[in-house]
């Protein structure tokens, strides 16, 4: 397929990728003002009839999918070589994206408000009869408002019911989130979809799949189905018991011993402690809020205490040039670029992501040089021709009390500066 191809009344505009099965564009409807996403299947797919019966009947049971967390199905097309599913283009970012390159372990409050659109969402598709079977972060959508919507229900269907194009389209990315019984080969419904759920929790939670670093398929297949997930709190300390006690109940090997609907899993049903960490109230699918309903006070002071976070870090940041430039006027200069990397990266320039580590690095090296005397303290710039050329002299002005530690609160602070810049948790106060 080539950019501005027609297919029927839409225009393709630009490809927004490619899995296993066939390619999903961008793309607006000719006469309606509306972007739109297609997903083509390849040739190879199109052209078998089988599955092209498949697809048309999947089609069928998606178009009764009316959910608001769940991408809407406009169209189904069948021209030629082609056949397309015409879905509802979302706008925001992938959750794989968003804890592999943004945010790592996702805070509690945050993570409660995304994985209850979730349940919800599989809750009400489950009670259409309609089983997703290929749950990852990566078919979850975030918009810029902070809704969840769900990708791809149904494809995985299609593929599971053919073993062959299960082999060619899988990647072991889907194979992290697979239940023991869909590794066995076994009866696949509504609970295999309440284990992927419960890995996903496991990822959102710790920033990691539990099978972290193992490449090896057969090696991944078998703890899928012999041993039990790690606790999330031995991953991240910073996950609550309650969190583990979810995804412990969620991932049983057993379906049965599973919990039963999304509901149970919204509200820790057959947990003996009870533990949740959403709240116990009542359950709908229709009726669905924009964020799990955290008392509004709550919600304030963590925003607050966010912001404290991130104006400490970078005042931290900023003080530490002032303290280099009070105990040599080079730290002085390296200060003003310090704080214009820092203005960039409030604004989320790609440049001052590395160019901000790289200042606090030099400052660092010049406050050491500093304080084993191979630069002068509190020095000044004197010029010494009409041009260009200028030398360093020890300043006779006025000394501060305990002015000769100033390089040593300059490295401390520097030092804040790059752990906050290079920690995943504190990156995600940092960004805020």
């Amino acid at each position: 397929m080539q950019p501005y191809t027609i297919i029927q009344s839409y225009r393709l505009l630009s490809r927004l990728g490619e899995g296993g099965m066939g390619e999903v564009w961008l793309a607006e409807h000719i006469s309606v003002p509306r972007k739109v996403a297609i997903k083509i299947l390849h040739p190879q797919f199109a052209r078998n009839e089988a599955l092209r019966a498949r697809f048309r009947n999947e089609a069928v049971t998606l178009s009764k999918l009316q959910h608001p967390n769940i991408v809407a199905f406009y169209d189904y097309i069948e021209a030629h070589d082609h056949v397309c599913l015409v879905m509802e283009f979302v706008e925001g970012r992938n959750l794989d994206d968003v804890i592999r390159k943004e945010m790592g372990p996702i805070p509690a409050p945050r993570l409660g408000e995304i994985f209850k659109q979730i349940l919800i969402a599989f809750g009400y598709a489950h009670k259409m009869g309609v089983v997703h079977r290929d749950i990852k972060p990566s078919n979850f959508m975030i918009t810029d408002d902070g809704k969840v919507k769900v990708l791809d229900f149904g494809i995985a269907k299609l593929l599971e019911e053919d073993m062959q194009l299960t082999r060619t389209g899988m990647r072991m990315g889907t194979t992290y989130y697979m239940s023991p019984e869909q590794v066995n080969g076994g009866k696949v419904d509504h609970r295999s979809d309440i284990y992927a759920l419960g890995v996903t929790l496991f990822t959102m939670a710790t920033g990691k799949n539990p099978y972290d670093g193992e490449q090896v398929e057969f090696k991944v297949y078998h703890r899928i189905v012999n041993e039990a997930l790690p606790k999330a709190s031995s991953v991240y300390p910073g996950v609550a018991g309650n969190i583990d006690n979810l995804i412990a109940m969620a991932t049983k090997k057993d379906p049965g011993q599973r919990f039963q609907s999304c509901e149970d899993f919204l509200v820790g049903r057959g947990i003996p402690t009870a533990p949740t960490m959403l709240p116990q109230q009542q359950f709908t699918y229709n009726s669905v809020p924009p964020g799990l309903p955290i008392d509004e006070a709550f919600k304030q002071k963590y925003r607050a205490l966010r912001r404290y976070v991130r104006v400490g870090a970078i005042g931290g940041i900023l003080v530490s040039p002032i303290f280099a430039g009070l105990a040599n006027t080079l730290g002085g200069a390296v200060s003003i670029c310090i704080a214009l990397a820092c203005y960039g990266f409030l604004q989320r320039k790609k440049w001052s992501k590395n160019l901000l580590p790289a200042l606090l690095g030099l400052q660092i090296l010049l406050c050491a040089m500093i304080g084993a005397n191979l630069i002068p303290k509190r020095t000044e710039w004197q010029t010494v021709s009409p041009g260009f050329q200028v030398n360093f002299q020890q300043s006779s002005s006025v000394s501060f009390p305990g002015d000769q530690y100033f390089w040593i609160v300059s490295v401390i602070f520097c030092l804040i500066g790059l752990v906050l810049l290079f920690s995943r948790k504190g990156r995600s106060y940092f960004e805020a």
